[in-house]
């Protein structure tokens, strides 16, 4: 007659539940959602009889630049509000653990100084690289004037709030404890290097680097802020010099 098992033992056998691989699934869902039914091609094709959005904002006139809108806004949301949703009220980790704070302010502030310069310089430099233009501003209409820049801008900055969340915030500080810091970092970093697949090879490389970069730094200074700075910059920039540069 086989031996009964006490509870205990049973629990035994069971692995116990961490929060890297609910992290890891969720990552990976929402990465695909936000790729598939976040693009501009998506909006275009389904939403843009019920758009929200008021055809007078400058920059916004079409149904492109509407699209381009919706890209941001949808990243903001499946790739910033809903992994906060999550980190706050199922890991119970309040905001500040996930980087939403200046962190170590010394630290920040240097990070944040250094950034402006170099990536606005970077986006200046790369303005030239003619892949580059054929595919940014990602708002075509955002050329049309300074007013429609800066609500590209503006909407841009959204796009690049959830972003900077999700993955040196909800990924990175999410997979540290559990996984190391170097191991964090590379998933983050692979992760959102694979969502450039298909832009130029020039981008999708320094992705991999920034996103290498932009780990370190919020490692170094517990906050998003670094690398929320340095890619904005560095985006904003591009499409500034692409469209006004001369």
């Amino acid at each position: 007659m086989a031996s009964q098992q006490s509870p205990t033992a049973r629990r035994a056998l069971l692995p116990s539940l961490s929060s890297a691989p609910i992290i890891l699934f969720f990552s990976g869902l929402a990465v695909l959602v936000w790729k598939f039914f976040g693009t501009q091609q998506f909006y275009l094709a389904h939403l843009r009889h019920w758009t929200v959005l008021p055809t007078s904002w400058p920059g916004f006139i079409t149904g492109e630049g509407q699209a381009a809108a919706y890209r941001f806004l949808s990243c903001l949301l499946l790739l910033g509000v809903v992994p906060a949703v999550l980190g706050v009220a199922v890991f119970r980790k309040p905001l500040g653990q996930w980087g939403v704070s200046l962190g170590r302010r010394p630290r920040t502030a240097l990070w944040v100084a250094l950034s402006l310069p170099v990536f606005a310089a970077l986006g200046a430099f790369s303005a030239a690289m003619p892949e580059l233009r054929r595919v940014y501003p990602i708002n075509p209409l955002a050329s049309m004037s300074a007013a429609a820049f800066v609500a590209h801008a503006a909407t841009y900055l959204l796009f690049y709030l959830g972003w900077e969340f999700f993955f040196r915030g909800f990924l990175l500080f999410g997979l540290e404890g559990e996984l190391g810091a170097a191991n964090a970092v590379l998933i983050q970093a692979t992760m959102s290097a694979m969502l450039h697949i298909g832009d130029p090879a020039g981008e999708a490389f320094g992705g991999f680097a920034g996103g290498i970069l932009w780990g370190v730094a919020a490692l170094r200074t517990r906050s998003l802020l670094p690398g929320l700075v340095g890619h904005a910059t560095l985006g904003i920039s591009l499409d500034w010099f692409i469209c006004f540069g001369r």
